[in-house]
């Protein structure tokens, strides 16, 4: 069976949606650029620490189209507060299991694959 990617164009996000990712690894920050990118989205990155409260972290989510939260490498205030942040706002969000770029680019390539779909 052909995966549905394979019969795009255009990179699946080529309408610029911007993407942000929530916490990871600060070392993989350029892989995850690179991932995002690779896809035809917009990357943006926020450490997750909040030590003068969350406004930036609120300024980031409200810019994005599509929310990426790593559980494992982000302080708990952040992922609370862009848990309720994208509720409020509607952005869909997604937790991450690990913050590999391989559990980054399974994401949005499940994304792309429901966009192709249908």
């Amino acid at each position: 069976m052909t995966h549905p990617l394979a019969s795009l164009n255009s990179p699946p996000f080529s309408g610029g949606e911007r993407i942000v990712l929530i916490g990871g690894i600060s070392r993989l920050k350029p892989a995850y650029q690179e991932a995002i990118e690779s896809m035809g989205a917009r990357f943006m990155h926020h450490t997750g620490a909040c030590p003068r409260g969350t406004k930036e972290l609120a300024h980031l989510v409200r810019r994005a189209h599509i929310v990426l939260c790593a559980w494992d490498h982000n302080s708990h205030q952040a992922c609370e507060a862009v848990k309720a942040l994208c509720k409020a706002l509607g952005k869909p969000c997604y937790f991450l299991s690990s913050s590999g770029v391989s559990q980054v680019r399974r994401i949005l390539e499940g994304l792309a694959c429901s966009r192709a779909a249908g």
